[in-house]
């Protein structure tokens, strides 16, 4: 999904190094997944979630900054971020990887160009991701013990891991949260839905 403007879109430098991509609507189709799971959470706490308030509110953010900013907090809190875990991966058998996903990863592996993940999904939900389709990224840094995006604090982590200058990267959202990581981290971003109609199209960014 995208509903946001040209910010934080470059130019092609034709040295690209490493591709950053996020999860969820890039890599695999799970929004409706992430619906259920953040609905489960806020009735845990008392509250209710409309599929509109998710796609305007919720998609795309950290949990516990949303949570917090809807008014769930202190222990209904800490009940709310056990139950969304759960009720996402007690659904990870209806995760679909979106087509060209695994064809787009050999490509980059056989051209030597790193790849990295970045999600604001905490550290069960990416294991269970990663363990479910086999995939495998040169780094996943864990937002949660840095900071979530929007912030750049992920992009900058896998740079300076990886031994890549922003210019030599590039970063693959889909959201407004994923547009404003970018462009907070001065790197080239493409985003799904705006640059490109899927992650299949990444590999004529390059």
């Amino acid at each position: 999904m995208s509903e946001n403007g040209e910010a934080g879109k470059t130019e092609k430098t034709g040295n690209i190094k490493l591709v950053i991509f996020d999860l969820d609507g890039v890599l695999i189709d799970s929004r409706d997944l992430w619906y259920l799971a953040w609905k489960d959470a806020f009735k845990s706490a008392g509250k209710c979630l409309s599929y509109d308030e998710f796609i305007k509110d919720c998609w795309g953010m950290p949990f516990p900054q949303t949570s917090r900013e809807k008014g769930i907090t202190g222990d209904r809190f800490e009940k709310a971020s056990e139950v969304i875990v759960k009720s996402f991966i007690s659904r990870v058998d209806r995760v679909k990887v979106f087509d060209g996903v695994f064809d787009v990863m050999a490509a980059l592996d056989k051209i030597g160009i790193k790849k990295a993940l970045l999600t604001n999904n905490m550290k069960p939900v990416i294991d269970t991701i990663m363990n479910k389709f086999n995939m495998k990224f040169d780094t996943i840094p864990q937002l949660e013990k840095l900071k979530n995006k929007p912030d750049p604090a992920g992009i900058y982590v896998v740079l300076e891991e990886l031994g890549v200058k922003k210019e030599e990267a590039i970063f693959v959202g889909d959201t407004w949260v994923d547009n404003e990581t970018g462009k907070n981290a001065g790197i080239r971003t493409i985003l799904v839905g705006r640059d490109i109609k899927n992650v299949s199209e990444v590999l004529e960014q390059i």
